[in-house]
């Protein structure tokens, strides 16, 4: 079957990304709708002020009952933004099976993404480099790599850099997190749910002097105490497997979605 032979009833219950926001209009009748918002940010990318209504792209959207957010700083947005609209959490799930601390103490070694914040991260390096970091430390840029080698290089690296923005969540931290890193950046908002020091060092969004000194102090409590640190790394890892599980997401689901459920067939 067709999405054009699907008939829609007002049992049915429609799951959207928030990425259709400028397309909501054509959503058909007949269902009602839930707004799978995994990045409130971008909300109103692509949504002209000047040629919308206000409560734009959601206003008048027939059938809308409720929104989901996949954190608690985005759920308080989308309820101020939209206070008439309920607003559920439906947080992300790690995988305890990739992304957990090894058997053994990881290396003098600092992970990063290179796909975020490039010019960022090119100038942190320069003033790292300049500081004389990277003769005692080896860096761990990871590009083109699948799930299972990010986690492995995770694994393997005591120290992990966030160049999150604006997110949503900003799972690559917590999966470095989760993997045993001690975690050091920008949390990118969505992520201040789980940046709690001092298993990390979250730092004030594009504030590259206070990057660059978190980064060489939590090199200095490794090389000062490399157990004490390793202890940190596997306290935050168990924080957030603990928190960030199917377990969890399913009661976020259920409360959610009993309500919008009951009675219906």
């Amino acid at each position: 079957m067709s999405a054009a032979e699907v008939i829609l009833t007002p049992e049915d219950l429609l799951v959207i990304p928030e990425c259709y926001g400028p397309g909501l209009g054509a959503v058909p009748d007949g269902a009602r709708v839930v707004i799978f918002n995994q990045g409130a940010y971008i909300t109103f990318d692509h949504v002209p002020f000047e040629t919308t209504r206000a409560g734009a792209p959601y206003a008048g959207l027939p059938g809308l009952v409720g929104l989901l957010a996949v954190s608690q700083d985005n759920a308080a947005l989308l309820r101020y933004t939209f206070p008439d609209l309920p607003v559920g959490i439906a947080r992300p799930v790690i995988d305890p099976a990739l992304f957990h601390p090894s058997t053994e103490p990881p290396a003098r070694r600092i992970a990063h993404l290179t796909h975020r914040r490039r010019e960022e991260r090119e100038q942190l390096r320069h003033m790292l480099r300049a500081r004389g970091l990277f003769e005692r430390w080896q860096e761990a840029p990871i590009v083109g790599r699948s799930e299972s080698e990010t986690a492995a290089i995770m694994r393997g690296s005591a120290i992990f850099l966030s160049f999150s923005h604006r997110e949503g969540f900003g799972l690559p931290p917590a999966e470095a997190m989760a993997s045993g890193c001690f975690v050091v950046g920008y949390p990118g908002l969505g992520g201040r749910e789980y940046f709690e020091p001092p298993e990390c060092a979250p730092v004030p969004d594009g504030d590259l002097l206070a990057f660059a000194r978190a980064v060489e102090a939590a090199c200095a409590a490794h090389d000062d105490d490399p157990e004490t640190f390793r202890k940190s790394g596997l306290a935050a890892s168990e924080r957030i497997l603990a928190r960030y599980s199917v377990d969890a997401l399913r009661a976020e689901l259920l409360a959610f979605y009993t309500p919008l459920l009951r009675g219906v067939g």
